[in-house]
C-alpha cells in the first residue's frame, strides 16, 4: 500500500504550487489515498480502479473525508480499467495524473519467485500494462497535463529488473520526462518504486 506522506508528496509534485481549479485523476486508486490528499489540497479528484471491493471502499474513505475536514471538493470514484479511462472522461479535462498502478504480483515482493523467464514475463506483463494507460490518457489529459507514476524495479539475487522500455515509449506519444526515477523504498525490499514525472504534449 502507498503510505500516506509518500502519497501525499506525489500530489504535490503533480499539482505544484498553484492547484487552484485543477482536476486530478488516480486511475488505479484503491481505497482512495492519492485522491484523499489531492481532496486535502482543495482540488477535484477523480478515482478509478478496476477492482469493485477497492471501489467501494474508496468511496467510503472519501466520504469521510470530505466530512471529516468540511472540503468543498469534489471526488468522484468509479470502476473501470486504467487502460481504457478515456471512455469515462471527457476529452481534455485531467491537468495531472498521479498514480501507483499494479507493482506486480505480492508473491514477487515477498521473494517467492525466482525464475528468470517468470520474472521477465511479468515485466512484459506490466510494461503492456503501463503502455496502455498512457496511450489512453494522451486523450483525457490537457495539453502540458503532468503525470506522476511509479514504476516498479525487482531486485532478485544480483539483478535489477524494470520496465525501461515505457519510458522511451512514452515519448512517441508526446509525453516528455520531467523528473526521474525518484526512488523510494526500504534497503532490503525486493520491490522498490522509481517515481516519474512526464509533461503531456510536447509532441
Amino acid at each position: 500500500m502507498l503510505p500516506p506522506k509518500i502519497a501525499r508528496m506525489i500530489v504535490n509534485m503533480g499539482l505544484g504550487i498553484d492547484s487552484v481549479g485543477k482536476t486530478l485523476l488516480d486511475p488505479f486508486c484503491g481505497m482512495g489515498t492519492i485522491c484523499a490528499e489531492a481532496a486535502l489540497r482543495g482540488v477535484n479528484a477523480i478515482g478509478s480502479d478496476i477492482d469493485s471491493t477497492s471501489v467501494e471502499k474508496a468511496k467510503k474513505n472519501m466520504s469521510w473525508i470530505l466530512s471529516r475536514y468540511k472540503l468543498a471538493s469534489s471526488i468522484r470514484i468509479f470502476q473501470a480499467d486504467a487502460t481504457h479511462i478515456d471512455e469515462y472522461i471527457d476529452s481534455n479535462s485531467i491537468d495531472t495524473i498521479v498514480t501507483e498502478p499494479l507493482l506486480g504480483p505480492t508473491k514477487l515482493g515477498a521473494e517467492h519467485i525466482h525464475d528468470v523467464r517468470e520474472i521477465q514475463n511479468i515485466m512484459k506483463g506490466l510494461e503492456k500494462l503501463y503502455i496502455g494507460c498512457f496511450r489512453s490518457w494522451t486523450n483525457i489529459l490537457k495539453y502540458n497535463g503532468v503525470v506522476v507514476i511509479a514504476f516498479p524495479s525487482f531486485e532478485v539475487g544480483k539483478t535489477v529488473y524494470s520496465v525501461k522500455k515505457v519510458v522511451d515509449t512514452c515519448e512517441t506519444l508526446g509525453y516528455t520526462k520531467l523528473l526521474g526515477p525518484i526512488i523510494y523504498g526500504r534497503p532490503q525490499a525486493v520491490v522498490r518504486r522509481n517515481f516519474y514525472l512526464f509533461k503531456y504534449g510536447t509532441r
